[in-house]
């Protein structure tokens, strides 16, 4: 794979932890480096809780056009537009799931966790789905959870393959 020689040449002189994962669908070489190494989830844990949100829509628990009133605790800054929003806007799962996707909106993340049912349905789903390295421990902006020792956490081979299988 020549991507590869290119790939781990530029980052050998890189200085700090890399995982990498790439697999080409037409295929199905794959190039890892520290595949199964856990990380700190960022926001890149917001792709699997959306993906448990759309399984429950399809089960029928929730129908996109279902209005969700924000709680209170749920409202926290960092990214996202529903912070600087009048606090009377109720939105729909469907808005939550796009705003949580595509400008990674803290506090529609924060109600899909409630939404889904907590982090331990959360966890179950991405086990279920094999990923093996994924868990969510906390919601975000959640300093006092992330000072307990609580987090969200990710491999790039997990992220990797969630993102083969959508």
């Amino acid at each position: 794979m020549k991507v590869g020689q290119s790939v781990f040449a530029r980052l050998s002189s890189f200085e700090g932890n890399i995982g990498l994962y790439f697999k080409d669908l037409t295929d199905d070489e794959t190039l890892e480096i520290n595949g199964n190494r856990v990380f700190s989830a960022a926001s890149i844990i917001k792709i699997p809780l959306t993906l448990k949100i759309s399984e429950m829509i399809s089960e029928g628990k929730y129908k996109m056009s279902d209005k969700i009133v924000i709680k209170e605790n749920n409202r926290v800054g960092g990214t996202g537009v529903i912070q600087n929003l009048n606090k009377e806007y109720i939105p729909t799962v469907a808005e939550l799931i796009l705003l949580t996707l595509s400008v990674s909106d803290n506090v529609a993340t924060n109600e899909l966790v409630e939404l889904a049912g907590g982090f331990e349905k959360i966890n179950e789903y991405c086990a279920g789905l094999g990923l093996t390295s994924t868990v969510m421990q906390r919601k975000m902006m959640d300093s006092e959870a992330r000072e307990k020792g609580l987090d969200n956490w990710v491999s790039a081979r997990d992220i990797g393959q969630l993102l083969e299988k959508i």
